[in-house]
């Protein structure tokens, strides 16, 4: 907000958020998203920085805790994170004016050190992915709600040292459109072992 941002669901907050990201990395400090609506247009890459929503008891379910990121755009992930990055306490909505053929993943991971938590994540075509290039060890996933992924769920691949993901719920709310099959919950390709606790795929593939 101090950058600018509005928060109305109207408004592009996109530049506000870059802003944040590259003043706050000057400072060493995290980027705080409070309550509202933030429409963003643009990927936010994220190296050595935090963006977080302001984190309470509540668990990212269905019902509205958390700030909502609106991405429009679909040329990239809405938050693309490289190492040392991080991004907790917030939910990110897909609003499809028609149902996709294909589209970005929500988050995409690039570097090593990346801790994602308290993450609620709805329609997206994918949802959590590592890019299966970077090398992306010690990644920590936990405390995720993601509904009705088009495509995948959650991918982790290319690991080189012990990844760990743990409370995680894909869960679909119907047959997917358009003839779709149903999407992947888990796809995990090759990792340096993985340590996989409370995970949960409902009416998915895994």
């Amino acid at each position: 907000r101090d950058m600018g941002a509005i928060g109305d669901g109207k408004t592009d907050d996109t530049n506000a958020f870059l802003q944040a990201v590259e003043a706050a990395a000057d400072k060493r400090v995290q980027v705080l998203v409070p309550m509202g609506t933030y429409v963003i247009s643009k990927p936010i890459v994220l190296t050595n920085a935090v963006v977080r929503g302001p984190e309470g008891a509540a668990w990212p379910a269905d019902i509205d805790a958390l700030p909502n990121i609106v991405p429009t755009h679909r040329d990239g992930p809405a938050f693309h994170l490289f190492a040392g990055a991080a991004l907790r306490g917030l939910n990110i909505d897909y609003m499809w004016e028609e149902e996709p053929e294909e589209g970005p993943p929500a988050v995409l991971i690039s570097g090593i050190g990346v801790y994602i938590s308290n993450l609620r994540i709805r329609y997206p075509w994918d949802g959590i992915m590592t890019d299966g290039k970077a090398n992306v060890g010690r990644l920590n996933i936990e405390n995720v709600f993601m509904v009705a992924p088009r495509n995948i769920g959650v991918r982790v691949t290319g690991t080189w040292d012990v990844p760990r993901l743990n409370n995680i719920e894909v869960w679909n709310a119907g047959p997917v459109p358009r003839g779709l099959e149903k999407g992947i919950g888990f796809h995990l390709g090759k990792n340096d072992l993985i340590r996989m606790t409370a995970c949960f795929a409902f009416a998915m593939q895994v």
